[in-house]
């Protein structure tokens, strides 16, 4: 519960909210500016870059779906799918890091994802990896401590990057790579690949390496933000000086059915200070947390008729700001995190795109924010910045976090409304990247007393000059040595003045904590798994009007890893199944929208609660078939449980399920975990859930069975007129959206030919019955490329048996 918070104006005292929409030409007068597709030069896999099928990653768990690339681009402008998409709008074009630094010549550089100056090596392992937390060698630093974190029993924690190479040189590849939220992806890419500089011809690489991780939740008030956390490492022999690091963003909010919808946006920054109720403390002094955040946000100006007319969509999307590298010397990096520029600008506007390094360095360098205000819509685009970093040498790296955050603006259009609904959020969002302290080095000497900072000199031969932030009288000591902070000598301070931090010995801070719900199981909806060979355990989903739904027993494995000892077991508590009909791929979706799922079944370990909450008990028959089907296990735990490939668990659903039609089907897991109600002071369960997500690859379309001879052999729909009620919209996948059905063919291997009245042939097709499928799905495509027209056509169906024949109708 949010309490005591405030946003206001330009010139009033208590805080700082500053907005400017710069005037620009009107609505439609410019086109949005092309992005060069990266090239490999033919030296490289095509799916190198993850930027077209199947090399596409999305963030889906959550309302906000968000595109990943590798190529330092955040969305992806290469495809027709949602860059950032939520309630059926679009709110993004792309953005990215830029890296601004004065290298070698002094003269000034930056590194940015547009122009393509940012990409991976040319090597299959430099792709995007997925994982979530509880994950095999992901586990996390919590209550545990460090020997729960330790996956590979070496002593050391979070030792290796996620990105499939040994990057410490053990042997050993992603070991303790700490996975975070319910969805995590991580990527690797460079800014002096050769590739960039054949490209980009002015481009002066600065040698950084960029790992780059983002995190997303499903749980209910985490589900609207996806967290990113930077490291920009120096590999190469150059010293770095005044570097600055900045996140840019293309932010386009609207409909993309709506014509130049990207031309309509108002853009604004704010500052709050608020303090917020922790329901996990019951009660008094530390209760309540304080926050200090910033953000620039972006957000749809209402159709007017005349001068706005681009569609509209409700939500205010933007960058909070979250931290940085700091050095308490203040040589390196400066002492303390703060946000230092922020603009804005457009290509028709007073400010437009800076067009070279020179003039990137002096934008994010400026220490500028904007102050005035003004109120015409256009395409804006704008950059968050932090710095100066005095210097990054070689071998040394620095740590950038910010977070997108979507909220529901409600058509509100004033600075100060859209703020406030986009805070909404937002505190949800920096409370998770605030995380929370453990005890991490198992030393009661240490993180007690308020005492949460251990004060460490970076640079030998500087020193510390401490200023204490808690004392009134500004007591300043000097430090010239430090010892390590895993020592009991250690120097522990209290920066925060917050006498809540730093206590019960808990002194080491652990960013990006929030509530997770147990990862989602593999299921065979999953097309991915039909290509691992020997992984065959399952059944084909697509039944005679019914589908096979199952899947694994991973969920049921996970630990939670910000639970104490003993509360892990009780975590996972079932499952649920979810489906989605009628679903026509609306222009622009990847998959269905959460509001098209509806839960069909679910299922609980705890027989009493599956008999309260009228669902299944997991471990009984089910009508439709057993839902716990006995198979062998392939490989177990450490701590001896059993993990179970696909196939462990079933259900058959048949209700009301017609053959030819597209559904889908998601099954989620929930789990309860233990919280503290500050009111009560009583402990209570709260429910973890996960959302149910697809995309269209793993739809299911039921078909009919194979049978003996041609009797039953039909064509339907026949006729087939356009706009059938299985018909999709088209796609690049595809062009048509239609499709007739070849049922019930013979349970052997057959040709199907197709021809005109005249007996000119139209299409040859080959079909294998024998497993079973007796449908084969035709879009009407002839043998040369081309849509068959409007009439009457001959079919034969040739196999072992003998040959079928009929005719069909197509209406067009």
């Amino acid at each position: 519960m949010k309490r005591g918070s405030s946003v206001m104006l330009p010139g009033l005292a208590a805080l700082v909210v500053s907005a400017s929409l710069l005037a620009g030409s009107p609505p439609g007068a410019e086109a949005r500016s092309p992005i060069d597709m990266p090239s490999t030069f033919g030296r490289g896999p095509d799916n190198l870059y993850a930027l077209r099928d199947p090399n596409i990653f999305t963030h889906n768990v959550g309302l906000l779906t968000l595109q990943i690339t590798n190529v330092g681009l955040i969305g992806n402008p290469y495809i027709d799918d949602f860059s950032a998409g939520w309630r059926g709008g679009e709110y993004l074009y792309y953005s990215g890091l830029w890296i601004g630094a004065l290298g070698s010549d002094s003269e000034p550089h930056v590194s940015t994802a547009a122009p393509v100056e940012l990409r991976p090596d040319l090597d299959a392992r430099w792709t995007i990896y997925e994982s979530f937390e509880g994950i095999k060698n992901g586990q996390r630093l919590g209550p545990r401590g460090p020997a729960a974190a330790d996956d590979d029993g070496d002593g050391l924690i979070d030792e290796d990057f996620q990105n499939g190479l040994d990057d410490d040189g053990d042997g050993q590849v992603d070991e303790d790579y700490a996975a975070i939220g319910q969805q995590m992806f991580s990527c690797m890419y460079r800014d002096d690949t050769p590739e960039a500089i054949a490209q980009v011809s002015d481009h002066f690489p600065l040698n950084l390496l960029v790992q780059q991780r983002s995190f997303e939740w499903s749980t209910p008030s985490l589900n609207e933000f996806v967290g990113f956390d930077f490291k920009i490492i120096n590999t190469g022999e150059q010293r770095l000086k005044d570097v600055w690091l900045a996140f840019f963003s293309d932010s386009d909010c609207g409909p993309k059915t709506a014509p130049r919808y990207w031309t309509d946006d108002l853009v604004g920054w704010a500052h709050i200070d608020t303090s917020v109720t922790d329901v996990n403390n019951p009660g008094g002094a530390c209760s309540a947390t304080e926050l200090n955040m910033d953000a620039a946000f972006m957000w749809d100006v209402p159709d007017n008729g005349t001068s706005v007319t681009g569609g509209d969509v409700t939500g205010v999307f933007g960058s909070l700001f979250l931290g940085h590298t700091t050095d308490d010397t203040g040589i390196r990096a400066p002492t303390r995190v703060g946000l230092a520029t922020v603009a804005w600008f457009s290509s028709s506007g007073q400010n437009s795109d800076p067009q070279n390094d020179d003039e990137r360095y002096q934008l994010i360098s400026s220490g500028n924010k904007p102050n005035r205000a003004a109120a015409k819509p256009d395409d804006y685009r704008y950059i968050i910045a932090a710095g100066p970093f005095g210097q990054l040498n070689p071998g040394e790296s620095l740590s950038f976090q910010t977070a997108y955050v979507i909220a529901d603006a409600g058509g509100r259009t004033s600075l100060q409304e859209v703020a406030n609904s986009f805070w909404t959020n937002g505190v949800n969002a920096q409370r998770v990247f605030d995380g929370r302290y453990v005890d991490a080095d198992n030393n009661p000497n240490t993180g007690v007393d308020g005492k949460e900072k251990c004060l460490q000199i970076l640079e030998v031969g500087t020193q510390i000059e401490w200023n204490d932030p808690c004392d009134t009288l500004e007591t300043t000591v000097s430090y010239r040595a430090t010892p390590p902070c895993n020592s009991d000598v250690a120097i522990y301070v209290d920066d925060d003045c917050n006498v809540c931090t730093g206590v019960n010995g808990e002194e080491t801070l652990v960013n990006w904590v929030g509530t997770t719900a147990p990862p989602p199981p593999l299921t065979n909806t999953n097309p991915d798994l039909l290509a691992v060979p020997g992984l065959r355990v399952f059944s084909d989903p697509a039944g005679d009007r019914r589908v096979i739904i199952e899947w694994d027993n991973a969920s049921e494995l996970v630990k939670n890893p910000f639970a104490k000892p003993g509360e892990a077991d009780n975590f996972f508590q079932g499952y649920r199944i979810w489906r989605v009909d009628n679903w026509q791929r609306p222009e622009g979706s990847i998959g269905p929208a959460q509001n098209e799922w509806m839960k069909i079944a679910e299922f609980r370990k705890n027989p009493d609660q599956a008999n309260e909450q009228g669902a299944v008990n997991l471990l009984l028959p089910y009508p439709e078939g057993p839902t716990v089907r006995t198979v062998d296990a392939i490989e177990y735990t450490d701590e001896g449980k059993p993990v179970y490939p696909v196939g462990r668990y079933r259900y058959a659903d048949s209700l009301g399920i017609l053959n030819g039609k597209l559904y889908f089907y998601a099954v989620t897991a929930f789990a309860v975990q233990n919280v503290v109600n500050p009111i009560t002071q009583k402990s209570e369960e709260v429910e973890l859930s996960g959302l149910p997500s697809a995309v269209e690859a793993e739809a299911v379309v039921p078909r009919w069975d194979a049978v003996d001879g041609c009797d039953a052999v039909k064509v339907v729909p026949n006729p087939y007129r356009g706009g059938a009620d299985w018909d999709l919209v088209p796609s690049e996948r595809d062009p048509t959206g239609t499709k007739i059905a070849f049922r019930n063919l013979p349970k052997a291997e057959s040709t199907i030919r197709v021809y005109t009245l005249a007996g000119d042939l139209v299409q040859e097709i080959t079909h294998d019955g024998r497993d079973g499928n007796g449908t084969y799905f035709w879009n009407m495509i002839t043998r040369n490329g081309q849509n068959i027209v409007s009439g009457v056509y001959l079919y034969s169906v040739q196999y072992p048996g003998g040959t079928c024949r009929g005719r069909f109708v197509i209406i067009r």
